[in-house]
């Protein structure tokens, strides 16, 4: 039973920079993302571009993280709405990714990622949220960390979710020691 890893936002808005205050978040994803393709699990990205309509100066979405740049084998969803199930090929494929943990990281908390999650709620699909690998950046006088809490309430509230000790412990460094005993080192 491998996971499923769901990248949510993972793209430079800062000019073609990552935020700084991010970088911790950004550092526990990139230790997830590979795990999860060291030990291949399903990756996908979900991406927001705006509607040319609405900002035509910006008709691609932003250029990802590069520490969380897709693989070429990994599908990228690229959607116009907040939620990720807003582009209609995503929710098939998490469909079928149910039998195993569906892990959702990524960036925009009190937007994308609260939307997907109340989606995910909405269609009956059970998505894992991993708190300390979400991030946000400050909104109007509220501080990152005041929207960060109020949506990481509001997402707890919807669905399951996993601290970051318990994924090390379960997932990041369980699978490190399968690898280390199937080499025939531990």
């Amino acid at each position: 039973m491998r996971p499923t890893l769901i990248l949510l936002d993972c793209q430079c808005e800062c000019g073609g920079v990552a935020d700084p205050s991010q970088q911790r978040v950004i550092e526990r994803i990139t230790r997830l993302l590979s795990t999860a393709r060291h030990r291949g699990w399903t990756v996908m990205h979900s991406q927001f571009q705006a509607p040319a309509s609405l900002n035509p100066i910006r008709l691609l979405p932003a250029a990802p993280i590069p520490a969380l740049k897709p693989l070429a084998r990994e599908p990228v969803f690229v959607r116009s709405a907040l939620s990720a199930y807003s582009d209609r090929d995503f929710e098939p494929l998490v469909q079928r990714q149910q039998a195993s943990p569906v892990f959702l990281v990524g960036f925009s908390a009190p937007f994308s990622v609260l939307a997907t999650v109340f989606d995910s709620v909405a269609r009956g699909q059970r998505l894992t949220v991993i708190p300390e690998a979400v991030g946000t950046s400050p909104l109007g006088a509220q501080t990152t960390s005041n929207v960060t809490a109020v949506a990481l309430e509001l997402i707890g509230r919807l669905t399951r979710t996993i601290p970051w000790d318990a994924v090390k412990r379960d997932w990041i460094q369980a699978e490190a020691s399968i690898a280390k005993k199937q080499m025939g080192l531990g």
